[in-house]
């Protein structure tokens, strides 16, 4: 399942209708009919003091025009507006339009010979077919301030392809959708800051594209929805012949005496997602702590320089015996950042032969010095920076990055054996072919803790997974982290939740996971 910008969008469009055949006007109505039936069951369950389609002269308004059909036959009445003069109605939206004056309905004409009072769409539903993706340049004074009557009023408002405004790099102030249908494929405008924002609810309405108009409208690195196979969560469950020291054997470098917390939370989630030996390696000040709270870690207290790890030989001699029998490494929640902190982490990425997982500082103390990880072929590295981390990586602005994630993620130089995982709402994960957009999770995970307990995931679950590629397990591991949130949300309907909870409610996730009856779980 892909995920595609308006233009990659608009070229499958041109190749289905041009190349495979299949009129424009087919696929609309097969759009229009799908969004109609969602609509529906949304008018059915709620009651609004009206219907109002906002449609514009474009294919969207097309759409949104069908739609109306639909919702007519369906014996329901809907005010339908047309944005924009009718002479510029496009092919498909002209039959559309002709079909419903012929049916006897009312159309007005905005901003021609309709104004809006300011409660005029309060406690209706609103569609808006408005522009779609298929707006170039700034909004006219007319289109900002209906949008802006728009988003101001209690409307439910259900945007059809896309919220009109949004775009991959938008000038305007888009239409705030409680509901997105999408057609054909999800696009990359979702997922920015402003997208977050303006889309809601995401639901895809599929169409009959062929493979072949993705095949030749696409570029060699793709955006995909994070699909996971079912056969991987049954590879969680413990062997029958399973025994401790046959299981996955993690190392965990993590905590200062300041940051302890960030060390057992890792720890406690790498035990939890089925490591079969935990060694922790601690600063001396903390070592006690983690082994009163986390008995079943094997814990060793190294030497310190102000409760932060020393870089010292005894330290890295220790270090290096444990790399040698590890499946995988985790590196970095709550280290802290310090010259002493940067030459342990710089020495484990020389030393790792398996798959290291770098967290937190450990990123930090790495930011100016990321070609050290292409130095060492024996090792694969996952990196998990959150928007603030990810800047400092990449030399630029939050808030930036934050308006274009995806491109932003080409950005960096992603050699052939290191995954980053993106994080946030719609989590991404790349690897130097592809991108993944994960679409599990909500905002119970905006909590203190949660990264580190996806750092103990990712670390346990590539290692129990060893015989799987990198980039499969860190997908399963970002998913799963982001579905235990929403088993706690939507299914014990928690309004908040701790860190610890995460942990707590893995088994119960898994299961109801397991119970799903799906080939691919997304």
């Amino acid at each position: 399942m892909y995920i595609v910008s308006s233009n990659e969008m608009r070229k499958i469009d041109e190749y289905t209708i041009k190349e495979i055949g299949i009129p424009a006007i087919v696929l609309m109505e097969q759009a229009a009919l799908k969004c109609f039936k969602i609509i529906k069951k949304k008018i059915i369950k709620q009651k609004y003091k009206k219907i109002i389609a906002i449609c514009g002269t474009g294919n969207n308004g097309g759409d949104g025009l069908a739609i109306c059909r639909h919702v007519y036959f369906s014996g329901i009445t809907a005010e339908i507006i047309l944005v924009g003069s009718i002479n510029k109605l496009s092919e498909c939206a002209q039959i559309n339009y002709d079909i419903l004056k012929k049916l006897g309905l009312e159309i007005k004409y905005y901003p021609e010979k309709i104004k809006f009072s300011k409660d005029y769409f309060d406690d209706c539903l609103v569609i808006d077919a408005l522009f779609g993706t298929g707006i170039k340049g700034k909004f006219s004074n007319e289109i900002q301030e209906l949008i802006k009557n728009i988003n101001s009023s209690n409307s439910y408002i259900i945007a059809i392809d896309s919220p009109s405004g949004l775009t991959d790099n938008t000038e305007n102030i888009p239409i705030a959708a409680n509901l997105t249908l999408t057609i054909g494929s999800y696009k990359t405008a979702f997922f920015s800051d402003c997208g977050i924002k303006s889309t809601g609810k995401i639901k895809l309405i599929e169409l009959n594209f062929p493979q072949s108009a993705f095949d030749n409208c696409l570029n060699e690195n793709k955006i995909f929805v994070n699909k996971i196979e079912k056969k991987l969560l049954y590879k969680l469950l413990p062997a029958e012949n399973s025994c401790k020291t046959r299981n996955s054997k993690i190392t965990i470098i993590a905590g200062s005496y300041k940051y302890s917390g960030a060390a057992q939370l890792a720890i406690k989630s790498a035990l939890k997602c089925g490591a079969g030996l935990i060694y922790a390696l601690v600063p001396k000040s903390i070592a006690n702590i983690i082994k009163t709270n986390i008995p079943e870690a094997i814990v060793f207290a190294l030497d310190e320089l102000d409760g932060v790890i020393a870089a010292t030989e005894n330290n890295k001699k220790i270090i290096n015996n444990f790399l040698d029998k590890s499946d995988s490494v985790l590196l970095g929640p709550g280290l802290t950042v310090s010259e002493h902190a940067k030459n342990i982490c710089e020495y484990i990425i020389n030393s790792a032969k398996c798959r290291v997982v770098i967290d937190a500082d450990g990123l930090n103390n790495l930011a100016e010095n990321l070609e050290i990880l292409n130095q060492n072929k024996s090792a694969k590295f996952i990196l998990t920076p959150h928007p603030g981390e990810f800047a400092k990586l990449i030399k630029s602005e939050v808030c930036h990055i934050q308006n274009n994630r995806l491109e932003y993620l080409k950005k960096i130089r992603i050699y052939d054996n290191v995954v980053i995982v993106l994080k946030g709402k719609y989590s991404i994960i790349a690897d130097n072919k592809n991108r993944y957009v994960n679409f599990s999770g909500n905002s119970l995970l905006a909590a203190a803790g949660t990264g580190d307990v996806l750092a103990g995931m990712l670390a346990s679950i590539t290692a129990k997974l060893k015989d799987d590629t990198l980039i499969e397990t860190v997908k399963l591991s970002v998913f799963l982290h982001g579905s235990i949130s929403d088993f706690l949300k939507f299914k014990k309907k928690k309004m908040t939740m701790y860190a610890g909870e995460l942990i707590e409610n893995f088994d119960d996730t898994l299961a109801e996971l397991l119970s799903l009856n799906y080939e691919y779980i997304w």
